[in-house]
């Protein structure tokens, strides 16, 4: 969109796009409540990461342009359906990347300038969750997060004969959308919710001192007051600079 000369490129300028693959490991802390066979929940999620990608510059011969997503954090709203001790559900929301990109010139290898930013967006996702012992439970989910396009500035970088170091050195609008597939374990804790209570009240009220018997299903996964959290694995991903273009390295 914009050269080191403060030019405007018009049409913008297409500089190819590329995938970037990696890992991520981090975490999340949420509610969840069930009325019947119906949960809701709502869900914070933090993820380091490292999904990296790069691909030749159509656009400037010898130059090569790479991407890296370090984190990532998701916030949602869930609605899913249980039945026994398995969870299917629906979940989304806001998200949150921090990505960072370079420009380097292959043959050498030397960073001609790079920029970064903190890019907002939405995401939707679904898993399914299967309950394996009281308060633990594992589940696979997929997140797809629309990150838009947004334009970002570029500086150059040291090393560069005749260029002061962090002189602007052009704009790219860049598009973003990620797929991520992960598997998460889960702990809940909390304490015994209202039901547990009424029966126990009962109980004594009839002179009997035996609790009621512990949560069966999907109960072991979200009931009234349980509070959940979790560690998640990336299995599957997809980062893809869906269009890099409008900026002028020199």
């Amino acid at each position: 969109m914009v050269n080191a000369g403060g030019v405007v490129v018009a049409p913008p300028v297409g500089m190819g796009r590329h995938h970037a693959t990696g890992g991520t490991v981090g975490g999340h802390i949420g509610y969840r409540w069930q009325i019947a066979n119906s949960v809701f929940g709502l869900e914070t999620q933090g993820n380091w990461a490292d999904f990296k990608g790069s691909n030749a510059n159509l656009a400037f011969a010898g130059v090569r342009d790479d991407s890296t997503l370090d984190a990532f954090g998701l916030f949602t709203g869930q609605v899913g359906y249980a039945w026994n001790n398995v969870l299917l559900y629906v979940r989304g929301g806001a998200a949150v990347v921090r990505d960072k990109y370079r420009v380097s010139d292959f043959a050498t290898g030397l960073t001609i300038d790079n920029g970064s930013e903190t890019r907002w967006g939405g995401t939707v996702g679904a898993g399914l969750e299967f309950g394996f012992a009281p308060n633990w439970s594992i589940g696979v989910e997929y997140d797809h997060l629309f990150m838009g396009r947004r334009d970002v500035d570029f500086f150059f970088s040291p090393g560069l004969v005749g260029v002061p170091v962090g002189t602007f050195a052009g704009t790219a609008r860049i598009g973003q959308d990620v797929d991520i597939g992960l598997v998460r374990v889960n702990y809940r804790w909390g304490w015994r919710d209202r039901h547990d209570l009424l029966i126990d009240l009962r109980q004594n009220g009839a002179g009997s001192h035996q609790y009621p018997e512990p949560h069966r299903g999907i109960e072991t996964l979200a009931t009234g007051t349980r509070i959940n959290s979790a560690i998640g694995f990336l299995s599957v991903h997809r980062l893809e600079l869906v269009r890099r273009g409008s900026k002028e390295s020199g």
